[in-house]
């Protein structure tokens, strides 16, 4: 009788324990789906840009409840603490979340806005197989000052392609 080989299924986002989980003004977010990439970085303009997605389909199959974290380095981008700089010339962190009405709230308008920057990101593992990290951030509808949300207590687990 010849053996058997098991080849171990590599996990696919929405299966298991990939996440992307945060609260927004106090009430919590889970998402099931997300990715994380590219696993070959490569400069462009001098620069590295790695981003961390987290979906939740909401109507109809679309995936309109989402969250983006983009980190944009002079370096390659590695386990460590990513911070917004609060200059639209060295924008570190962004971080854009759409709400289950399909609405917009970003850190990007915080930046080319001069306001308060608190974007922050940490990456707490990078591999070719997965990154895991936490964030947090102040998101701004357009750029209305006074229309914020606050973003806390943020993690992600997702694999990357």
């Amino acid at each position: 009788m010849a053996g058997s080989c098991n080849k171990e299924k590599t996990q696919q986002p929405g299966e298991g324990e990939y996440f992307v989980k945060f609260k927004v003004n106090g009430q919590q977010k889970v998402f099931t789906a997300g990715a994380a990439g590219p696993k070959k970085q490569t400069a462009t303009d001098g620069k590295y840009l790695f981003s961390v997605t987290g979906n939740k389909n909401t109507a109809g199959g679309i995936n309109d409840h989402t969250i983006l974290i983009t980190l944009l380095n002079y370096n390659l981008i590695k386990a460590g603490t990513y911070r917004n700089s609060g200059s639209s010339t060295n924008l570190n962190v962004g971080i854009i979340y759409i709400d289950e009405s399909a609405t917009s709230w970003s850190s990007v308008w915080v930046t080319l806005n001069n306001w308060k920057a608190d974007a922050e990101v940490i990456i707490d593992e990078l591999n070719e197989e997965y990154v895991k990290g936490r964030f947090s951030s102040s998101v701004y509808r357009g750029d209305q000052l006074d229309a914020a949300q606050s973003i806390t207590e943020g993690s992600f687990f997702v694999p990357v392609y």
